[in-house]
């Protein structure tokens, strides 16, 4: 009895399959997790999320075509992607308190329209010491 094939299943088409259920899985959790921490309506983002998540665990256990199966998560998870990419950025979001101060920025607000990122730049440079004067700082520091 050979060990190398079980029937039709050979060891690396198993472990092959075994990868991307996992690969797909893994798309799964970071596009209902995205969904859910990011969904425009604050009072569907779990609802979203877990009907997003549900719908495509149930494909992922029900179906039987693998490459379907495959394709269907790939192409959804792909739309979630380019929705979350395009999400803007923002600095007038609600932050947790320990990272809402932008560091190396002495009181200037960087989201007004009237600051230009010249001004941002120029603002830094001031309470930013040259990288030669930090140097110097922690070799003292060391040294004493």
């Amino acid at each position: 009895m050979p060990t190398a094939a079980y029937g039709r299943w050979s060891r690396s088409r198993m472990l092959g399959r075994g990868v991307a259920c996992l690969a797909e899985f893994l798309l799964i959790l970071w596009a209902t997790t995205a969904l859910y921490f990011d969904f425009p309506i604050a009072a569907a983002r779990l609802a979203a999320a877990v009907i997003y998540g549900s719908l495509f665990l149930s494909v992922l256990v029900i179906s039987r075509d693998h490459r379907r199966k495959l394709g269907v998560t790939i192409v959804a998870f792909l739309c979630v992607l380019a929705w979350w990419l395009s999400l803007p950025a923002s600095n007038s979001r609600n932050w947790q308190p320990d990272v809402a101060k932008l560091h190396g920025l002495r009181s200037m607000a960087i989201s007004s329209p009237s600051t230009t990122s010249a001004t941002a730049i120029t603002a830094l440079k001031r309470t930013t010491p040259p990288i030669g004067k930090r140097r110097q700082s922690v070799s003292r520091s060391c040294v004493a």
